[in-house]
């Protein structure tokens, strides 16, 4: 997360960076690329992570990379969706519909206008 801040966004990157810094004086770039990987690699309560992402996405690989760090514990269960979502901005609008199909279906209830938005 912070290497592809000072890539994508460096006019914020400062910013962003002076926030992360830690009081051990941890290097905030450092903290940033490995937080979400931490939380996982601590969760102790039983979860599902769903990562939608589109062939070819510059995120493409590092969901593959989370999504193999976050299975190695054994209360998260992973799944990655690849689907045509768009470029990672635009995941959105998909975003939602996958997210209310699933919620139907933890429900027991069908989705509105049927069909799948999974692929």
């Amino acid at each position: 997360m912070g290497t592809a801040l000072t890539v994508y966004s460096p006019a914020m990157a400062p910013t962003f960076l002076e926030l992360a810094r830690t009081p051990d004086g941890e290097d905030p770039l450092m903290f940033l690329d490995r937080f979400i990987f931490d939380l996982a690699a601590e969760c102790s309560s039983r979860c599902r992570i769903d990562l939608l992402v589109s062939r070819g996405d510059y995120a493409e690989p590092s969901v593959n990379e989370f999504a193999r760090a976050a299975s190695a514990n054994p209360a998260i269960e992973v799944e990655v969706h690849r689907g045509a979502y768009g470029k990672h901005g635009a995941v959105g609008r998909d975003f939602f519909a996958f997210l209310h199909e699933l919620l139907a279906a933890e429900m027991g209830r069908a989705p509105a206008g049927g069909g799948s938005s999974r692929s």
